[in-house]
């Protein structure tokens, strides 16, 4: 997890932030930083997911998707990938 609280804004749904690894296929690794809502405390979706390459390749994606906040530990955590 990026934040150890969900962010809420109003009526809107709380969203996660947390950096995963996912493999793809038998070999391939992907890993990124995603966004998640919690769906009426039964679900999450995934509402953004930015992979560390596409984060390496335009970092203002980061801003663009995720808080100020964490956008310094999500660059870094990319760079390391």
């Amino acid at each position: 997890m990026l934040r150890d609280e969900p962010t809420q804004s109003g009526v809107a749904y709380p969203k996660y932030y947390a950096w995963v690894r996912y493999k793809v296929g038998v070999m391939k690794q992907q890993q990124g930083a995603v966004r998640l809502a919690a769906i009426d405390k039964l679900r999450f979706e995934v509402t953004d997911f930015l992979s560390a390459a596409v984060i390496k390749a335009d970092s203002q994606a980061v801003e663009r998707v995720f808080p100020r906040p964490l956008v310094p530990m999500i660059l870094a955590r990319a760079a390391q990938a």
